[in-house]
């Protein structure tokens, strides 16, 4: 019964980058602040495996008898899971072309369903024909293995709180360059580890760190460029940006069999009470345009100081944003205090091969700034079924929230 299955770091989902304002190289005018509160649903139940083919999150599991060696059958772990996640963000303009970034996310709540399927196995065993997943559970607990169950847990936890900033450096060099229609910004941003790693003794569990969720690394380079078609009438933007974002080693707890006995004793497999995981760092680009099908009216409201002129200069009243990124991951390595090489290639890396993902994004957004409200709702899709990866868990993920801009000097 060992290694029947471990779902820590089960979800990947990928949330709106945390230093992202609208754009790739927007920022917000010196003196403003931002107080933002978005609302994140993520759900998976497939895994992008090695031949790029979408599967299941866990492979089937053949179960033999302890002594015996004769199988009595084939547990099929259809996990569901998701994630419900509340983002706190504070952005301040220092200057109109520098932007800091305050990001607080944190986990309302998660549920992980291994949902098990059986396949019968042999009928000549002495345990006789186990017809049904329930069957199998009964024998293990023979063994000291209890049924395992649907979790829940990580109400209102905190995730690791991400610093950040951007400037659009282009500003400096020339004006010629906002002229043209024309914009490049640099983003730079780390994560304080203020997450909670999975429970070492639960077998059906998630974290709320950064590789936990696997939305982004721990400190991210982005460089990026925008170009505004003004024949268009400024209604077309299109972008692009690279990016390079690092993951760091850290060390966690071994399981030593407190809950589940037979399946997690980790540190009984010589791998020692701890143990330290370096995942695979992410380098990408993404690709997308910015259409505003609706500019609306420029009201002169106390907000543009009654004029129109200003409040022409406010964000359109609607805008659809569309995105492909595409991220390329580096190999997880495992490290243990005894060095096991087999339970550190077998048992982890090899479900944490190099691989990619392909993530489609589509946002919009209603700004009411026009019309004299302090106030941008948005609502939006990232998927990453529709298009095939390779070697990791594929998350949707459904974004809603709202923006509200002060300005006290």
């Amino acid at each position: 019964m060992k290694n029947v299955v471990r779902f820590s770091g089960l979800l990947c989902i990928l949330l709106a980058p945390s230093v992202a304002i609208a754009g790739f190289t927007e920022t917000l005018p010196k003196g403003t602040f931002f107080i933002e509160e978005s609302y994140i649903h993520a759900g998976v139940d497939n895994a992008w495996k090695n031949d790029a083919t979408l599967g299941m999150i866990i492979d089937p599991m053949e179960r033999f008898e302890v002594t015996t060696g004769e199988k009595l059958g084939t547990l099929i772990p259809r996990v569901e899971a998701t994630h419900e996640i509340l983002v706190n963000m504070l952005q301040y303009g220092i200057l109109d072309n520098l932007t800091m970034v305050l990001a607080i996310p944190v986990v309302m709540k998660t549920k992980v369903d291994p949902n098990f399927g059986w396949e019968p196995g042999d009928d000549t065993n002495e345990w006789g024909v186990f017809d049904t997943v329930d069957d199998f559970w009964e024998w293990a607990a023979g063994y000291g293995q209890p049924k395992i169950e649907t979790w829940e847990g990580n109400y209102g936890t905190l995730s690791d709180i991400v610093l950040g900033t951007r400037v659009r450096f282009s500003d400096w060099i020339s004006h010629w360059f906002k002229q043209h229609g024309l914009a490049g910004a640099v983003t730079l941003y780390g994560a304080i580890p203020t997450g909670s790693p999975p429970d070492p003794e639960e077998v059906v569990s998630a974290g709320t760190t950064t590789w936990s969720l696997h939305f982004q690394g721990e400190i991210g380079f982005h460089a990026s460029a925008d170009y505004t078609l003004g024949f268009l009438d400024d209604r077309v933007t299109l972008g692009t940006d690279l990016f390079y974002e690092i993951f760091l080693r850290h060390e966690y707890e071994s399981a030593i069999g407190t809950k589940h006995p037979v399946i997690l004793k980790d540190e009984d497999l010589e791998v020692g009470p701890t143990y330290t995981v370096d995942p695979g760092d992410f380098i990408g680009a993404s690709f997308g345009f910015d259409l505003v099908p609706l500019k609306g009216p420029a009201w002169a409201t106390w907000l543009s100081s009654r004029s129109e002129e200003k409040a022409r200069g406010f964000p359109p009243l609607l805008t659809l944003t569309f995105r492909y990124t595409h991220t390329r991951i580096g190999q997880t390595d495992w490290g243990t205090t005894y060095g096991r090489a087999d339970w550190e290639w077998e048992d982890k890396e090899e479900i944490w091969l190099p691989g990619y993902k392909n993530i489609l994004t589509g946002l919009a957004t209603v700004s009411l700034l026009r019309l004299g409200v302090p106030l941008q709702i948005y609502g939006g899709l990232r998927n990453q079924t529709w298009l095939p990866g390779k070697n990791y868990r594929a998350a949707n993920t459904y974004t809603a929230g709202l923006r509200i801009p002060l300005k006290f000097w």
